[in-house]
């Protein structure tokens, strides 16, 4: 009997019902939306992700300009593979962020590493384009990129400008490389990067945080900048990127409100960064009584034109007196000493590519005494001819070689010279016994004779170019000229000397 009656069921019934089940889910979408609130109104669809420029291996390098994929553009881990990039360059960073709303003001907080295990790994930031120098160069394979990017600087970073010892106004203080970020399809506002937070410790592992807010004029915008390589010449050689392994460049997306999905961690390998070796020739003066060489200058010559001039051939002047500090401590690069010069980055290495430096000739009264060289990474391994007056340096990745050449002034031996005469009485007889002195007024040197019976001296052993005085004295005479001072030029005789009557 109840078949019968459900098909017997009213029109009205059954809009109710269907009037009921619509407002269930009218309820339920409602609720959703209350939960989920903004998520509706800025949805799923903002994605984010942070790329770096891997311009390819040094036997094949790219500019990161044409869509390569990871071969160009790329995320996560970069190693020599994919990239070279040398000490002191900017590698290219890229946010990008699709899916947003068109004038709306957004805030992301990037990051990169600062110091791993207390050595300066990605110092401070800046240009995108300052290595890879190319203007869109962030917009490649980027649908929706807007070219022609808005500026904004980068703030310079306090920390570093204060250098390794952290006190500003002292000789190590930074200059850092000026910059901007680069703002594709979209403007930063005003006053819209923060200051750096640093966390963790210099002395360990630290990183750097900023914030940039800006306002989108696209629903696709890219923010680009350029992370710098520490150099040796900043923070000295034992404190720099060339004494840290692994990947230790990294740089990360820390939040970025709203968005999902993404790469968020860069990293780039060591074995992807040039480290150039450098050469410094320095000039020393070891005479004991002389500690510079009084402007005298000393010529070398190079079997490459390694030198900033740049040339071959260059000269130095010792104008700096010993003791010089260790040439491998602070800064080796800058010629902070006297008869020092530093060779511009080289990068062939191994004894194939050895570099011969040579004193060729002397300048006249000067002896070469040794050669030192002492290398500060690497394995020293040069060779030293002391009689060619060379030595053949051989280089390692990141070595420096410190290469002294010492001289010494040659003091000629002065010609020998001699002092005759006679000591007579007012009647132009001989007196014997009568001592004669002759001193050396420099040196303090004296030599001594006795007259003979005849009244006859002679002194030998003085030598000429020298100021002498000279006295005789006599037990039973005076001397009215007892003393005579002279300049030795060549033997001398005839020095007579008369007594009083």
């Amino acid at each position: 009997m109840r078949f019968p009656l459900l098909g017997f069921m009213t029109k009205s019934v059954t809009t109710r019902l269907l009037v009921l089940v619509f407002a269930g889910m009218s309820l339920a979408l409602s609720v959703s939306a209350q939960k989920n609130g903004s998520r509706l109104l800025s949805p799923e669809a903002i994605g984010i992700d942070i790329e770096q420029c891997a311009n390819g291996p040094i036997a094949n390098p790219n500019r990161c300009n044409v869509a390569l994929g990871n071969d160009g553009w790329a995320r996560g881990n970069v190693n020599e593979s994919k990239s070279h990039y040398k000490e002191g360059e900017f590698v290219p960073i890229r946010l990008i962020a699709t899916g947003l709303t068109v004038n709306q003001q957004y805030t992301v907080t990037l990051g990169y590493d600062f110091t791993k295990g207390g050595k300066y790994a990605t110092d401070y930031i800046g240009d995108y384009d300052e290595t890879e120098n190319v203007l869109n160069l962030p917009c490649t394979g980027v649908p929706g990129c807007q070219p022609g990017p808005t500026l904004f600087p980068i703030l310079a970073d306090p920390e570093v400008a204060a250098g390794f010892d952290k006190i500003s106004g002292t000789a190590d203080d930074i200059v850092q490389t000026p910059g901007s970020f680069a703002c594709f399809g979209c403007t930063i506002v005003p006053g819209g990067v923060s200051p750096y937070t640093r966390i963790g410790a210099t002395t360990g592992n630290s990183s750097k945080q900023f914030t940039i807010t800006f306002i989108a004029n696209a629903e696709t915008i890219v923010i680009a900048y350029g992370a710098h390589i520490s150099t040796r010449f900043d923070w000295g050689l034992l404190n720099s990127a060339v004494n840290i392994s692994g990947s230790p460049y990294h740089n990360f997306v820390v939040d970025f409100p709203g968005a999902n999905g993404g790469s968020r961690d860069l990293q780039l390998s060591a074995s992807a960064v040039i480290f150039p070796a450098f050469i410094v020739i320095e000039k020393t003066v070891v005479t004991p009584t002389l500690q510079t060489s009084g402007g005298q200058s000393f010529g070398f010559s190079s079997s490459a034109t390694i030198w900033p001039v740049p040339s071959s051939t260059f000269s130095l002047v010792d104008d700096v007196p010993e003791p010089y500090g260790d040439p491998l401590l602070g800064h080796p690069f800058a010629d902070r000493r006297g008869g020092t010069i530093t060779s511009a980055g080289i990068e062939l290495f191994g004894a194939t590519n050895a570099i011969t430096v040579t004193e060729p000739t002397l300048p006249t009264g000067w002896s070469l005494v040794g050669i030192t060289c002492v290398s500060g990474v690497g394995v020293n391994n040069n060779t030293i001819n002391l009689g060619a007056r060379t030595v053949s340096i051989v280089l390692e990745e990141g070595e420096v070689a410190v290469c002294s050449f010492h001289n010494s002034l040659v003091t000629p031996t002065a010609a020998p010279a001699s002092i005759s005469g006679r000591a007579v009485d007012s009647f132009g007889n001989g007196i014997g016994g009568a001592r004669v002195t002759v001193v050396d007024a420099q040196t303090g040197d004296t030599h001594v004779a006795i007259t003979s019976p005849f009244g006859y001296y002679t002194i030998d052993g003085t030598e000429v170019d020298n100021f002498y005085i000279m006295t005789i004295s006599h037990k039973r005479y005076t001397f009215a000229d007892d003393t005579r001072s002279f300049t030795l030029l060549d033997n001398l005789v005839g020095v007579d000397f008369v007594a009083n009557p």
